[in-house]
């Protein structure tokens, strides 16, 4: 079985270092059902010109007309989801790449109809060193059928998602909020009210940190905007999706959360008062997740 168009959308920028690492690991790809849209945001290097550079009626190479920046991040992302023909969408940055079977070890759990996003670990990469990321908290694909933890944590990373694009569409694409920087948790938040969403607990891709990269050159500014537009979210939700909400394992793993930063900053007695915190008026499933939070460093309980 052929399997289903997947689309891969590349916002790029400045990205001539990387760019042809990127294009290669999808032209490498074990499933080869793809096409690649590749959005250079006006970049003053070589980024478009190596991208051009293939000859893969699978890559499709675009120039915004304007440079957008970081606020405009989402016209980039949005401009391929328009032009997408593919049924499932992924993402992979211009200074990121895959695991050679990252398609091919995702596209299966979409075949569940009520799947809406799919993500996995990865290798983040400094200079030549490769750490492998702990957001697993299964030796299995688990689904995540509310979106509470969400609401207070984000640890999908955009390099390892797949969704469908149906439902991207129906979400209204992927939201940047006024005033912000982020577009990859705001767009999940949208996506996890609409469907099932599964962690795969292997490495998918390879996320780069240097010097250059938006989360870098902007880390203190994303820092200060701390998912201010969460309760814009909450706001905006009917009844129904409010049910898909846990308040209580909000307010109880919050409090873990910081409990384990707390634990790792070696801040011991912040740390029982924030446990003894999250496990007040909760119910025993709920108490069950905040320990494992601190225990096994689970980020999706």
């Amino acid at each position: 079985m052929k399997g289903p168009l997947v689309t891969i959308i590349t916002p790029t920028y400045e990205h001539e270092a990387y760019i042809g690492e990127c294009i290669e690991s999808v032209l490498g790809q074990t499933y080869g059902n793809w096409e690649q849209i590749i959005v250079d945001d006006c970049s003053p290097d070589r980024t478009l010109e190596i991208a051009e550079s293939y000859d893969d009626p699978r890559i499709r190479v675009i120039q915004k007309p304007s440079h957008g920046g970081p606020e405009g991040l989402h016209v980039s992302y949005n401009t391929a989801l328009h032009l997408a023909r593919g049924e499932l969408v992924a993402v992979l940055e211009g200074d990121d790449y895959w695991m050679r079977d990252k398609l091919a070890t995702q596209v299966p759990f979409h075949l569940d109809g009520n799947i809406v996003l799919s993500w996995g670990g990865c290798y983040i990469k400094n200079g030549d060193k490769l750490t492998r990321t702990a957001t697993g908290y299964s030796h299995k694909p688990k689904k995540i059928p509310d979106t509470s933890i969400l609401l207070i944590r984000n640890n999908i990373l955009a390099l390892t998602v797949m969704a469908d694009k149906a439902s991207l569409l129906q979400a209204g694409g992927f939201w940047q909020p006024t005033g912000t920087l982020f577009v990859d948790h705001p767009t999940w938040l949208k996506l996890s009210i609409m469907g099932d969403l599964i962690y795969i607990p292997r490495p998918l891709g390879i996320y780069r940190h240097h010097a250059n990269q938006i989360s870098q050159r902007y880390r203190s500014r994303m820092g200060s905007q701390n998912f201010s537009y969460v309760s814009d979210f909450i706001s905006q939700l009917n009844q129904n999706q409010m049910q898909r909400i846990d308040f209580e394992k909000i307010r109880s793993l919050n409090a873990a959360f910081e409990a384990r930063d707390s634990l790792l900053k070696s801040k011991y007695g912040l740390c029982l008062r924030l446990m003894v915190d999250s496990f007040r008026k909760t119910s025993v499933k709920s108490k069950y997740l905040c320990l494992k939070v601190l225990l096994c460093a689970s980020d999706f309980p």
